[in-house]
């Protein structure tokens, strides 16, 4: 994907506040920019203005309530290292699809002086992290010439993530590029995290900016759009390590206190595989293995597109990083989870910082 002049960066994206489930075509015709997110001194920036539609209802916007905003942010792949965001890399590797070069990475930033806190839940027997106001989750997909109904992806494919409020409530977010308009920008929505209603609300404003005038060749990859953007069905808070995968074949991974998935796995030697695309990145390498329980898993592989470790009676793998004999051979990924470490490590509380010692020490971080 080109890369954004750096001209360009002189002017930060911002989030326009006051109007729900609006087209982007009347926002431009408003003259209004769009987004949250820092550039310059990294930090996020927010328009005060106040819109006021004479005789317009949110009922004649298609909307419910006014929780739900327009967003763009720069088309490339260094704007979360840029804007100050680390890569929060796991103890095993995130799948991929073959065919498309699929890559996926899940950026976390927290704010300067604020602070991780951590909780004992008794029936899981395990920690979970809390993350404070102002840090936002997102994760990165990008392809290569992955043909979709409306586009061909060559670059970031989608940004799906989750912003928390000052109020500590979570604003869910999702950009894309928009057929028809320049690559130089990802464009989408933010909504309040309510409830389902509130997912296929904002699902009906994304689906109105990325498939436009919505054509019959997309309607499968439309209905799978809404399906995927109920968010809050699969990041529940605190959900439980997964035993066994639903009934559709696929596991959800534990999440932590804000329903997020990744950050809460970097602190720990072992995490539930995901199975989301067809093809395990695992495989192969000398430091990471993959039980089911007590047992190895089996690896299947097909057609040499699909590679997936299966484990009997439905049960989900635990894929686990040799963390001690990866970091004596410097070994990149391990390397990679240490800095995902230390940047939580140096935004957690002391308390957390107990209840997670074992990681840290592993990679010499106190």
């Amino acid at each position: 994907m080109s890369k954004i002049l750096s001209a360009t960066r002189r002017h930060p994206p911002t989030r326009v506040m006051g109007l729900a489930n609006t087209p982007f075509g009347l926002m431009a015709g408003l003259g209004f920019m769009s987004r949250f997110m820092k550039r310059l001194k990294l930090w996020p920036v927010r328009l005060g203005l106040a819109v006021l539609l004479v005789g317009v209802t949110p009922s004649a916007l298609g909307a419910q309530d006014i929780q739900i905003h327009p967003v763009q942010i720069p088309n490339e792949l260094n704007y979360w290292r840029d804007a100050g965001f680390v890569d929060m890399v796991g103890p095993a590797r995130l799948p991929t699809d073959r065919a498309t070069g699929d890559h996926i990475a899940v950026w976390l930033r927290i704010p300067a002086q604020e602070r991780i806190s951590v909780q004992w839940l008794a029936r899981q027997k395990r920690y979970t992290i809390k993350f404070p106001p102002g840090t936002v989750a997102d994760r990165v997909e990008s392809a290569k010439n992955e043909h979709e109904a409306m586009l061909v992806i060559h670059g970031i494919e989608d940004v799906r993530g989750a912003r928390i409020g000052t109020d500590g409530k979570i604003w869910f977010h999702d950009y894309e590029p928009v057929p028809g308009e320049r690559l130089k920008w990802l464009k989408g929505y933010e909504w309040l995290r309510t409830d389902p209603v509130g997912d296929n609300l904002a699902a009906d404003s994304l689906i109105r900016l990325f498939y436009p005038g919505v054509p019959a060749k997309a309607s499968k990859e439309m209905a799978e759009f809404r399906r995927l953007n109920q968010c809050g069905a699969c990041h529940q808070v605190d959900r439980p390590v997964p035993v066994t995968a639903r009934n559709d074949g696929f596991s959800i991974p534990e999440t932590d206190a804000d329903g997020f998935f990744q950050p809460v796995t970097v602190l720990t030697d072992s995490m539930t595989l995901v199975n989301s695309r067809p093809w395990d990145s695992n495989a192969g390498d000398p430091y990471i293995t993959v039980w089911c329980d007590d047992k190895k898993a089996q690896l299947t592989t097909k057609d040499h597109l699909y590679r997936r470790y299966t484990c009997p009676d439905h049960r989900v793998p635990t894929g686990k990083l040799d963390m001690v004999r990866a970091l004596r051979h410097q070994d990149p990924h391990a390397l990679k989870v240490c800095a995902a470490r230390k940047y939580l490590y140096e935004h957690m509380t002391e308390d957390g910082r107990k209840a997670f010692a074992s990681g840290f020490t592993e990679c010499s971080i106190h």
